[in-house]
C-alpha cells in the first residue's frame, strides 16, 4: 500500500507542507551531526585526528542514513517513515540509492546555512537537495493504508520517538567523549601557544605584564631579557629560544645568551640539583669535633695565641706600631691598665 500511496501522491502532485520539509531536514541534520561527532570522538581515542576526519565521517554516516531510508530495506525506524513521507524519482518510482545519498549529503549543509536550500519550500517548491538529487518528497495518504488511522498515527509516533532517542543518545555520548578527552586549556597563552598551567601565580602575573610591555616596546632589551629568564625558570624551551633570538638581535654580546647552551641538553636537566654535592652537616656550638683544641688559638698564618706578648719577653705589653712610647706619668690608652692588655 505504501507503493500505491507514493505513486498516487506523485501522480496528483501532492506536496508535503513546509513544516514536514523542515521537520525532516532538522531530524536528518541532527542525526548526521550526532553520528559524525560520535565517530570522531571515538576516533580520537586512537589517533590525534580530532575533527580532521569529520568530512569523511560525515560521508560515512550519510551513507548509513541513506541505507536506512531506502524503501527496499526493512529498518526499525528512519526519519522518512517517522514524518510520514516517501521519496520518488521523476517517474514516480523508488529512486536509486545514490540519489537518496546525494539528497542526504546536501541536507545538512543546506539546513545549517540559515535554511539556504529550503527557502523554496515556503512557496510550495522543492528544496535544493531534492532538485540536485532528482528526487521528490511526497506525503503518504493514510486513507490508502488498510490499517486503522489510529494504528498508523501510533506507528509514526513510535518511529519519531525511536529516531529522537538514538539521535539524542548519540549526541550525549559524543559530548561525553569530547569532554573527557578534551585537553586542558592553558591558564595563559604564551607566544608559541604552549600551556603555562605549571607556573606559580606570581610568575603568571609577571608573564602577562612582560608580554604586554614587550608588545608595546618590541625593541626594549630589558623586557626580552626578563622574559627569557622567566621562561628558563619555568622550563619553557620554545619560548626561551624565541626570546634569546630577540635578545641576540638587540644585543649580540648579552650574557643571558649563555642560556642557549642549556637548550641542547634540556632545561629540566640543567635545573636539576647535582647528586654529587654532599649534604651540609650541622656543626652546632663550640669547636668542631675534628679540629684539635690547641689549634683554636692560632690562625692559619701561624700567629701565636697572644700576639700582644712578644716571644721571650717578661710579660710586658709591646707598644702598638702606630702608637708612640708612653710618656712617664701619662694614663694608658683606653682598654689598657698597668701596661697589660685586657678586656675592660
Amino acid at each position: 500500500m505504501t507503493v500505491t500511496a507514493r505513486y498516487i501522491a506523485w501522480l496528483h502532485s501532492i506536496k508535503p507542507t513546509a513544516r514536514q520539509h523542515l521537520g525532516l531536514a532538522a531530524m536528518e541534520t541532527a542525526l548526521l551531526l550526532a553520528w559524525a561527532i560520535l565517530l570522531d570522538a571515538i576516533l580520537r581515542l586512537v589517533t590525534d585526528a580530532f575533527l580532521g576526519a569529520l568530512p569523511v565521517l560525515y560521508t560515512m554516516v550519510a551513507i548509513l542514513l541513506a541505507w536506512l531510508e531506502d524503501a527496499r530495506v526493512s529498518s526499525p525506524a528512519d526519519p522518512l517513515t517517522a514524518k510520514g513521507l516517501a521519496e520518488v524519482d521523476r517517474t514516480g518510482r523508488m529512486p536509486s540509492r545514490w540519489r537518496t545519498l546525494l539528497r542526504v549529503l546536501l541536507t545538512g549543509p543546506s539546513f545549517i546555512l540559515l535554511l539556504a536550500g529550503f527557502w523554496p519550500v515556503f512557496g510550495g517548491g522543492r528544496s535544493l537537495p531534492e532538485l540536485a538529487a532528482g528526487v521528490k518528497l511526497v506525503p503518504l495518504d493514510p486513507a490508502l493504508d488498510p490499517r486503522p488511522l489510529e494504528a498508523i498515527m501510533t506507528d509514526r509516533a513510535r518511529n519519531r520517538r525511536t529516531v529522537l532517542a538514538y539521535t539524542i543518545l548519540s549526541l550525549v555520548m559524543a559530548a561525553a567523549l569530547v569532554v573527557i578527552h578534551m585537553p586542558r586549556v592553558p591558564l595563559l597563552v604564551t607566544q608559541d601557544g604552549s600551556p603555562d598551567a605549571g607556573m606559580t601565580e606570581e610568575d603568571r602575573q609577571l608573564l602577562a605584564s612582560y608580554l604586554e610591555l614587550s608588545a608595546m616596546f618590541p625593541d626594549s632589551l630589558e623586557f626580552h631579557v626578563r622574559l627569557a629568564c622567566l621562561y628558563y625558570r619555568n622550563g619553557m624551551s620554545a619560548d626561551l629560544a624565541k626570546e634569546l633570538d630577540d635578545v641576540e638581535r638587540l644585543d649580540p654580546g648579552n650574557p643571558v645568551l649563555l642560556l642557549r647552551e642549556d637548550l641542547d641538553t634540556g632545561i629540566e636537566e640543567a635545573l636539576q640539583p647535582l647528586d654529587s654535592m654532599p649534604e651540609p652537616s650541622p656543626l652546632g656550638f663550640g669547636r668542631p669535633p675534628s679540629v684539635p683544641f690547641d689549634s683554636l688559638g692560632a690562625d692559619s698564618a701561624g700567629v701565636p695565641p697572644d700576639s700582644s706578648i712578644l716571644p721571650g719577653s717578661d710579660g710586658t705589653a709591646a707598644p702598638s706600631p702606630d702608637q708612640g712610647p708612653i710618656e712617664p706619668g701619662a694614663e694608658p690608652p683606653h682598654g689598657q691598665a698597668d701596661g697589660l692588655s685586657g678586656d675592660a
